[in-house]
């Protein structure tokens, strides 16, 4: 993953740019990165029964990728619970 970032200078990375990096790295394919309510996240499938919410969010000191996930078939409704629980992670 930090191959890709070997012409930029960390503090100028964006969210958006983090999580384009993330899906190349894990070759997702062609995933649109989304931002909703101040939270950057892409969607996507596995090959094992599951659908993932990804956000991506900066700390102080650091990037952090996070993995909301439940089956396929229950995505759609807890989708909105894993965009609430993406706005309250907090860095201390």
């Amino acid at each position: 993953l930090f191959s890709v970032f070997t012409q930029v200078d960390p503090n100028e990375l964006t969210l958006e740019q983090y999580a384009q990096a993330l899906i190349i790295a894990n070759e997702f394919g062609d995933i649109e990165v989304q931002e909703k309510d101040g939270i950057t996240y892409f969607l996507h499938e596995g090959d094992n029964g599951f659908t993932y919410y990804t956000c991506v969010l900066r700390g102080t000191d650091a990037f952090w990728r996070i993995n909301f996930y439940t089956y396929t078939e229950h995505f759609e409704e807890m989708l909105p619970q894993f965009a609430q629980w993406a706005s309250g992670v907090t860095f201390g």
